[in-house]
């Protein structure tokens, strides 16, 4: 990285890193030795290292345990039960104490070293919450078809929310004052960077665009169908919904529904003899088209009432203070580190 030893500079701002644990037992190792090099430029930039253990199905609790014990600077949390990637991520950010929180996967795909970058342009930008983006196109461990419903998957939930979902990933940096005003609301059916998108705005996100490098053999994500199918579900709860978008959807859905219907019914009349069809035909369709209509309204109104009151009972910050005060001077003193 072209880094010196660490400078005198109680400017920089304090970075917490966040790793949740779940069969990382073969990459703590690695690190925490990224981290121990980032931590030799300024002690700063990775102020604490935060292992979440979300019930781990490997040796991933010893060892974080033992790490903790050999460096002051690292942290475990132990979960009593798993409880999935999203709330063990959310524990670490409500035990983080730095200026800004990086979120991380086990597996070590994104090298915390680049961390002082990402930070750079989130102060230089205003920034309140960047992703890391992969320079190459979508790879690693999964299979093609599932690649393929998941960008589908943001596609459909930024038309609906009216939100870009196409960058999210694993590894966040976020502003200590937007992480910990979630922290509290997240739960098992809650999606982590929807509750993020609900209380930051558009213009205060940001992408970083790097190498991220997953070194796991195909398909060894663990995410089945089912599993796939439920972390969507939380997706669709946890948006804040636009309630255009959704009329465009559902009425996308029942027009699609109709038009098969009519189009059956007359390759059924056709099939059967013109004649078969033609009886009763106008108030058929009519009555059809009504109840379809009554059924989109009706679906319309619940699903926007449901999206309303989960949003209400699930504790999200109507408002959250944000201090940017300090932004200039820690953009300066990083980027004057990050030149020598």
């Amino acid at each position: 990285m072209g880094y010196k030893r660490e400078v005198k500079m109680n400017k920089v701002p304090a970075v917490s890193i966040v790793v949740p644990v779940y069969r990382g037992g073969s990459y703590l190792y690695r690190i925490v030795e990224s981290c121990r090099r980032l931590r030799s430029v300024h002690s700063n930039l990775a102020c604490e290292l935060i292992f979440v253990c979300d019930d781990p199905v490997d040796d991933s609790s010893e060892k974080a345990f033992s790490l903790q014990c050999s460096e002051p600077w690292i942290r475990v949390v132990n979960l009593a039960a798993n409880s999935g990637q999203h709330v063990a991520t959310a524990a670490g950010l409500l035990y983080s104490s730095g200026d800004w929180v990086l979120s991380l996967d086990e597996d070590l795909q994104f090298n915390p070293e680049e961390s002082p970058y990402m930070l750079r342009q989130a102060l230089r930008d205003g920034l309140d919450l960047v992703y890391a983006r992969n320079k190459d196109s979508q790879r690693g461990p999964h299979s093609t078809i599932r690649n393929f419903f998941s960008s589908a998957s943001k596609l459909l939930m930024g038309f609906i929310t009216r939100d870009d979902y196409t960058s999210i990933s694993s590894f966040r940096l976020i502003r200590s004052e937007i992480a910990q005003s979630i922290a509290f609301t997240i739960d098992n059916h809650s999606f982590l960077d929807a509750s993020l998108f609900s209380v930051t705005s558009e213009r205060r996100r940001g992408v970083y665009t790097t190498k991220l490098i997953d070194t796991r053999p195909r398909n060894a994500s663990g995410y089945s169908f089912r599993r796939l199918l439920r972390h969507y579900v939380r997706f669709i709860s946890s948006a804040n919904i636009s309630s255009f978008s959704l009329l465009v959807v559902v009425f996308s859905i029942s027009t699609l529904a109709v038009f098969s219907g009519v189009v059956a019914q007359l390759l059924i009349g056709i099939a059967g003899g013109s004649q078969s069809i033609a009886p009763g035909w106008a108030s058929q369709i009519g009555i059809t088209s009504t109840l379809f209509g009554l059924a989109f309204g009706y679906l319309t109104g619940c699903i926007k009432l449901l999206s309303i009151l989960v949003q209400r009972s699930s504790g999200m910050p109507n408002f959250t203070p944000v201090d940017r005060s300090k932004d200039s001077e820690q953009l300066k003193e990083l980027a004057a580190l990050l030149q020598n």
